[in-house]
């Protein structure tokens, strides 16, 4: 039987917590495929500095380091990580158990540590949701040098990341898309394990007099099209006034963005709600009328697919995993990116025929729950196997 070393150290930050880290959607991913595997009574061990996402009877606990530089915190870190993993192995690890270290990429650094761990002679399952970044070390330098404090150690992060996944036994990924990205850092296609992405199924009982706003769900960011959905709601308002947005998650550009939506006399229209839970989301998603997903880069979009499931049509940008995943459901709109046009007027028309909106939501949750692959106990048996599939030593 295998034994999982899963690394979840997270950044040592004040302000994080528990809801917070799981409205990241690597983080949501990790969460339900751990969550069922320990159900399934797959030996787990975690490796965590501060927040525990699930329930575990053994863990091994790193400290949080603060000194004056913070980057140094950052080295200690994974250095004391590397070696509790090895001190764990040699006090409380059988010498002939399948032990597979697995990295969910939730640890900012956690491609240091496996890289340790695999010069170590472990094996190590990685997980890419989707590459965000050029492919060369040249041109990642070209595109951060100046752009922030310390871009030199950003770009060599980028590069350690590449290879941690070149030389991972495994790799975990989410769709078509994201695995030819692997084949474009050079990564064989045998180790690539596309598994997919799941929904909770819940019984949706919504009223549908209550459906009347749009609704968008993800970070407040450039990349994941939070400020497009300004431009486009100027354009839906001419047309519609009283039209309301509605947003939920993480605030990681929400000053500039709050600041444009003032400049655009949109206050009234856009209502920020913070960082919601998933009960929340689904209660939110579940009174909204049109689903609004203008991201730029994706490497599933759990976030749609959660949509669909609660009844709802979804105008996106046309990006290749959305694509891929959800592009043959009738009342998924893809539309060409930058086109705010198109998006908003695609918005406009679902929002004056209420009729239509609710056949198109009607067809995309069975669109959903038609096809298993969409279900969290299928992407975790998926990734079971991947485990269980190592041979031993």
């Amino acid at each position: 039987m295998v034994t999982i070393v899963s690394i979840e150290i997270l950044l040592n930050d004040e302000e994080i917590n528990r809801e917070k880290i799981l409205a990241f959607g690597c983080v949501r991913y990790h969460y339900e495929i751990m969550t069922r595997l320990k159900k399934s009574n797959v030996r787990i061990i975690p490796v965590r500095n501060t927040i525990d996402l699930y329930p575990s009877n053994e863990i091994i606990r790193i400290p949080n380091f603060r000194t004056k530089i913070r980057r140094m915190d950052f080295y200690l870190t994974y250095i004391y990580a590397f070696m509790k993993i090895l001190l764990t192995k040699r006090k409380f690890l059988k010498k002939s158990e399948n032990i597979v270290i697995y990295d969910p990429s939730i640890s900012p650094g956690s491609p240091i540590l496996t890289l340790m761990l695999k010069l170590s002679k472990f094996r190590v399952v990685s997980a890419l949701y989707h590459w965000g970044y050029p492919y060369s070390f040249k041109e990642n330098l070209r595109q951060l040098r100046g752009t922030r404090k310390g871009w030199l150690i950003k770009a060599i992060d980028i590069m350690l990341f590449k290879f941690s996944l070149r030389f991972s036994d495994k790799i975990i990924t989410l769709s078509e898309f994201s695995k030819q990205q692997l084949k474009a850092l050079g990564v064989k296609n045998m180790n690539v394990i596309k598994t997919g992405i799941g929904i909770e199924v819940l019984p949706i009982n919504f009223d549908k007099s209550e459906r009347s706003d749009c609704v968008f769900i993800g970070r407040i960011s450039l990349d994941k099209g939070a400020f497009d959905l300004i431009n486009i709601w100027k354009k839906v308002v001419i047309s519609e006034p009283s039209a309301r947005l509605k947003v939920a998650g993480i605030p990681v550009s929400i000053n500039e963005w709050r600041k444009q939506i003032e400049e655009n006399n949109l206050t009234k229209n856009i209502q920020y709600l913070g960082v919601l839970n998933h009960e929340k989301v689904y209660e939110l998603l579940g009174k909204s009328l049109v689903f609004c997903f203008p991201s730029h880069i994706e490497g599933a979009g759990i976030a749609v697919a959660e949509a669909m499931h609660c009844k709802l049509p979804v105008v996106a940008w046309r990006i290749p995993a959305i694509q891929e995943l959800f592009g043959e459901a009738e009342g998924v709109f893809l539309i060409d990116q930058g086109n705010y046009d198109d998006f908003a007027n695609k918005v406009i028309e679902l929002l004056k025929n209420k009729k239509k909106a609710f056949s198109l939501g009607e067809k995309n949750r069975n669109y959903i729950l038609e096809k298993r692959e969409f279900l969290w106990d299928e992407v975790a048996e998926k990734v079971h196997k991947v485990f269980e599939n190592f041979e031993r030593y």
